[in-house]
């Protein structure tokens, strides 16, 4: 049994959504600038909740069917805090940019191995500061993962 979890994250790098590059966990940003965003990367400091192995037939361990589940959640930056009036200049087009996402995630099938994907939570919008630097307008988004194991 072989948890595929960095496979995920490079089916979701290589996802492509219009206007919104999205990062692996092997280029996640140290430091962003406004010419970077809209951008969506792994959230590090919490990247895995919510895992849960479940037996789905008897037998050898090392052979019965298992579906383990588990929460990648990811940051989304949308534009920079204190370039314009405030978060209400950009609330439709980061509302509209996060649909986008959610759709092609629903519409994305060519995740590799038997692995299901679906987007689980969006937390609030506003202010966030990246790893480093300036804060952006942004949000944490949630995709909950299934793999079929044996």
């Amino acid at each position: 049994m072989t948890l595929k979890i960095d496979t995920v994250a490079t089916s979701i790098a290589a996802l492509s959504v219009t206007g919104v590059t999205i990062k692996d966990l092997d280029a996640i940003p140290t430091n962003v600038v406004p010419r970077d965003v809209p951008i969506l990367f792994p959230r590090m400091d919490d990247f895995i909740t919510n895992l849960v192995l479940t037996r789905e037939s008897m037998g050898i361990p090392a052979d019965a069917a298992k579906d383990v589940t588990y929460t990648l959640n990811y940051v989304y930056l949308h534009a920079p805090v204190g370039g314009t009036r405030g978060l209400h200049d950009f609330a439709q087009a980061m509302v509209q940019k996060v649909a986008d996402i959610w759709d092609e995630f629903i519409a994305n099938d060519d995740l590799s191995g038997p692995i299901d994907i679906n987007p689980s939570g969006i937390a609030s919008f506003g202010p966030l500061a990246p790893l480093e630097g300036e804060a952006f307008y942004g949000t944490h988004l949630a995709f909950e993962v299934t793999e079929h194991i044996n």
